[in-house]
């Protein structure tokens, strides 16, 4: 493996553990937010619970908390910015990074299926529609994705 293959590699994983970082301080204010006054309680509410659906219960809890009301709208708007693009590094299929210029490319393919019915046995009673969307995505842009995400880490 090339030098900036493993570069490339490196900065995507380092995404990923500073997205969790956030995800974990989400689930955190989410549990004070809560304010049960019990830990367990707060996390077993939002363990299981998709980024999307934290961000929309941390949206209702705050509208009956009213916990500094701004911040709150900021931070759901900042979570919301970085969480497609990188659902589309972490769960679409990428390519070989190659060089380009004076950065890093990779091409990510994003394959989406949905059947419209019931699925009975593996096999759908009804139709199905799926799209293929592909995008380049270059090491530049990761790198301000974590810094974005460092950012709302830090406040």
């Amino acid at each position: 493996m090339e030098e900036f293959e493993k570069e490339f590699y490196a900065q995507l994983g380092l995404l990923s553990i500073t997205y969790a970082k956030m995800e974990y301080n989400l689930s955190t204010i989410l549990g004070k937010l809560i304010g049960t006054g019990d830990d367990l309680l707060s996390a077993t509410i939002t363990e299981n619970n998709t980024l999307s659906k934290n961000l929309e219960l941390l949206k209702k809890v705050n509208i009956i908390r009213g916990f500094r009301e701004e911040y709150i709208k900021n931070l759901h708007k900042k979570i919301a910015k970085v969480r497609s693009d990188r659902n589309l590094f972490i769960h679409g299929i990428g390519g070989q990074p190659q060089k380009h210029g004076n950065d890093i490319i990779i091409y990510c393919d994003e394959r989406k299926t949905k059947y419209n019915g019931d699925v009975l046995e593996g096999k759908t009673k009804s139709k199905s529609w799926s799209f293929n969307k592909g995008h380049y995505i270059k090491l530049l842009y990761i790198k301000r994705q974590i810094n974005w995400l460092e950012d709302i880490v830090a406040s």
